[in-house]
């Protein structure tokens, strides 16, 4: 990025955070490790991986960071319509953004499951 000579609120940065890393403690510290080796101080979008694990531990630590500043939007990625629906039910500040699977293939492969 400051190579590219962009001033940074020309750019938009979205991470996600691996399931390895879904508690509360873990999710922090992978959030600013990627703040880090990105070098900025904050990220525009921050999104869950996938529904497994402490999803509600770590998405504390997005609602932290979040009100903090760090965080501009967060929220989940490959979570059904019902999982949605319930994580939102149990969460302070409602996911932002669901990011979904969508392509010509997949209601075949998940028809072969």
């Amino acid at each position: 990025m400051e190579k590219s000579g962009i001033d940074r609120k020309e750019i938009f940065l979205a991470s996600k955070v691996w399931i390895e890393h879904f508690d509360y403690e873990e999710c922090k510290k992978s959030v600013l490790e990627s703040m880090e080796k990105l070098r900025t101080d904050y990220l525009d979008l921050m999104l869950l991986h996938q529904p497994f694990g402490d999803t509600y531990g770590a998405w504390r630590a997005l609602e932290e960071l979040y009100e903090a500043g760090k965080l501009r939007t967060i929220g989940i990625s490959n979570h059904y319509v019902d999982r949605m629906v319930e994580f939102s039910n149990f969460t302070r500040i409602k996911p932002m953004v669901n990011q979904m699977e969508v392509h010509p293939l997949f209601d075949f492969i998940v028809s072969q499951e």
